[in-house]
């Protein structure tokens, strides 16, 4: 009733200048978000080498080039790329009788010098180390979003979303001077923190002030800035090679977040339900003047705000105090999800499907360098088939259906991308086809599978069910960068074919999960059970089907501001 109660207000105000204020915030927010989240391809790629300096591994740490140890007879037919890391010897020139020794190398001469690969020497036995600035980035962003939830619905959306932006300006801008590599992946640690702050907290911002009719269309569109941020960042790495020039030129754009900010207002939704009625009441006179749209007399408006909060602390009553309390709430709460057969292997699926959309949506990105001789266009390519595969298949599902479109979605991505491993380095071009085919099918697969979960996930468990969908997303996010730059110099295929198989994997898996289109919506984990049947959830009547397509689209919305 709380939900039904307030979208009556966003109806009356209508969408209108107010409501553009935090689109365009949106916006903004999602374009610039991608620059960060995927710089690593630029900054830290692996970058051909040899080796200049080998160092004894005696006392007297002696160093010599290949060069020297060739002519004092040491080593003998070994080109560089054989010796980039290490050099076997027969014995240290310096010491007379030595047995056979390795020697390391401790200086490297790079073909591009100006990333952070060649910067810290990245290679060899540090090479793990390139890893880290992706994955300290994906690790403080699973850190971020744990936090967002708590504090965005304690101090209220703007305030955290100010505070995230300001640490993000200051400290995006800030990794452009240091000089320490151990202190630029911990500042990629604290921004991949508030990266959910400003992108969970600004989409559920934009969802709060949009009246119910326009929520699934908007939440399609607010997708394509990412796809836009991603080709933009092509572009920009072309144009700027050196890492800390790129670095500042990604980073500057942020500053545009806050003069919008600024313009935007506080959640009247949070302000009613946190009691703070006055300040509600303002903000929604202002969206009214702005919008061109008239509210409610002040008293009818106090006593709609008054049952709206009263309805909210029926629904939190429950709520446990005390950490001990508060802890055993969320086990139990995880727990039920796996208490029955039929929600266990939905949630089952369902992180599987999430860890393996992200793990091969990351890494299709991230292992450009195996499908093209051309990162920048390979990247740029990237985010154009993503504008096609957000906003092309949300008519299709709403025909066809959700089950089948992101099953077959997953095995057609395994298979573009397996074939990649059969296709001859002397066909480019179709190397580049198949790789972008595999990326626009597994992002398809994305968002579609955000709106069928949102429809298998009872209502009262949903919170939960996508809480663990989101933590099996992460994993899969943080396993990528291993993949793609430690595996992939040992195993060049092995990516390839992990990104397919277990596409193919999650697509199977797809199968077991039941159809939602034009069935009714589990409010309970009861109702889930007593309306499954094989291979479809019971369905509505067909005047209820025609009346469910707006229902159908706010379930989706419910799982992005999930």
């Amino acid at each position: 009733m709380t939900e039904a109660h307030f979208d009556e207000l966003l109806v009356r105000l209508g969408t209108g200048k107010w409501n553009y204020i935090f689109f365009i915030a949106m916006s903004i927010c999602g374009f610039i978000m991608p620059f960060h989240y995927l710089e690593g391809i630029f900054a830290t790629p692996i970058v051909p080498h040899e080796c200049t300096e080998y160092t004894s591994p005696t006392e007297n740490l002696t160093s010599y080039s290949l060069a020297d140890l060739q002519a004092l007879g040491m080593v003998h037919n070994v080109t560089n790329e054989e010796a980039k890391c290490s050099l076997e010897v027969s014995g240290d020139p310096a010491e007379e009788g030595s047995e056979s020794q390795t020697f390391r190398c401790t200086d490297w001469d790079y073909h591009t010098n100006n990333t952070l690969t060649s910067e810290f020497d990245l290679v060899c036995d540090r090479a793990y180390l390139a890893t880290t600035y992706q994955s300290f980035f994906l690790i403080g962003s699973l850190i971020g979003c744990i936090l967002n939830g708590i504090f965005a619905d304690r101090v209220g959306r703007l305030a955290v979303l100010w505070v995230a932006t300001i640490i993000f300006v200051t400290f995006t801008i800030a990794s452009t001077w240091i000089t320490s590599f151990s202190a630029i992946v911990n500042v990629r640690l604290i921004i991949g923190m508030v990266e959910p702050p400003i992108i969970q907290t600004c989409f559920n911002l934009c969802m709060e002030v949009c009246e119910p009719r326009l929520r699934s269309v908007l939440g399609i569109i607010l997708a394509n800035p990412w796809a836009f941020g991603t080709m933009g960042l092509g572009g920009l790495a072309y144009l700027i090679r050196d890492w800390r020039w790129l670095q500042l030129a990604i980073s500057l754009p942020t500053l545009l977040i806050i003069p919008v900010l600024y313009l935007c207002d506080e959640s009247p939704r949070w302000l009613i339900v946190r009691g703070r009625h006055k300040q509600a009441r303002r903000t929604l006179k202002r969206a009214a003047r702005l919008n061109g749209a008239s509210l409610p007399p002040d008293d009818q408006l106090n006593l709609i705000m008054t049952q709206i909060q009263k309805e909210s602390k029926l629904t939190t009553a429950t709520t446990a105090r005390g950490f001990r309390q508060r802890l055993r709430q969320i086990s139990d709460a995880v727990l039920v999800l796996f208490r029955t057969s039929t929600i266990r292997r939905i949630m089952l699926v369902l992180c599987l499907d999430f860890c393996v959309v992200s793990f091969v949506f990351l890494g299709m990105s991230l292992n450009g360098v195996s499908y093209s001789d051309n990162q920048y266009l390979y990247t740029a390519l990237s985010g154009l088939v993503e504008v096609p595969a957000y906003t092309l298949v949300v008519p299709i599902v709403m025909r066809v259906g959700r089950r089948l479109p992101v099953a077959c979605l997953y095995l057609l991505s395994g298979a573009f991308i397996m074939a990649l491993a059969f296709i001859p380095p002397e066909l480019p071009w179709l190397v580049m086809v198949l790789a972008q085919l595999g990326k626009f099918s597994i992002s398809a697969a994305f968002q579609i599978l955000y709106m069928y979960a949102s429809e298998l996930i009872p209502t009262d468990v949903r919170l939960q069910g996508f809480g663990c969908a989101a933590l099996a997303a992460k994993v899969g996010e943080m396993g990528s960068p291993f993949v793609t730059q430690i595996l992939a110099p040992l195993y060049p295929l092995a990516p390839t074919m992990l990104f397919g198989l277990t596409s193919v994997m999650a697509g199977l898996g797809t199968l077991l999960l039941p159809e939602t289109l034009g069935a009714d919506l589990p409010d309970t984990i009861a109702d889930l059970e007593h309306g499954f049947s094989g291979r479809f959830i019971k369905g509505k009547s067909s005047r209820e089907d025609k009346q469910g397509a707006g229902e159908e689209g706010e379930s989706f919305t419910e799982l992005q501001r999930t």
